[in-house]
């Protein structure tokens, strides 16, 4: 559980570091919440395996929330649906980039798959742990979800 944990600090550390750059998309603080993730809503996954860890990172939330985060990361003044897929799943490949930057120590071998946006219900089977990070923002609140195997 302890890699949960430090990759979800990584999470935080990736979110924060979106806020210093050149855009802000994000207005809120995140925190880690002690829930399941809400896995019917739409959003961006990631997968990274490496030698020692394989987890699957989302950014999720209300389909208007992703669309109005679109609107902020992108700067139209309006978005379709290919605006949102495309943006929502270039910011959750920038804060995953940051976190895997971070884990690397962890494992050297991580790497990032290909991110893909999902509109359907997600099902997640009893042997995987989560973690859920919320950030609030004007928008709606935005969750990044991270699932990992359990340990055998």
């Amino acid at each position: 559980m302890s890699d949960l944990l430090d990759w979800s600090m990584s999470v935080v550390e990736g979110v924060q570091a979106l806020e210093e750059g050149i855009f802000k998309v994000f207005d809120g603080v995140p925190r880690m919440i002690d829930e399941k993730a809400p896995l019917n809503l739409p959003g961006a996954w990631v997968s990274l395996i490496g030698g020692r860890l394989a987890l699957q990172f989302g950014l999720i939330a209300e389909y208007a929330t992703l669309e109005q985060l679109a609107l902020r990361f992108t700067g139209f003044d309006l978005v379709n649906e290919i605006d949102v897929t495309d943006a929502i799943t270039e910011v959750a490949n920038i804060v995953g980039g940051v976190a895997k930057r971070s884990m690397i120590s962890h494992d050297p071998l991580l790497t990032s798959g290909l991110p893909i946006f999902l509109f359907g219900r997600l099902v997640v089977p009893s042997q995987v742990d989560q973690a859920l990070i919320e950030v609030p923002s004007s928008a709606g609140n935005v969750y990044f979800a991270t699932l990992v195997q359990k340990d055998a």
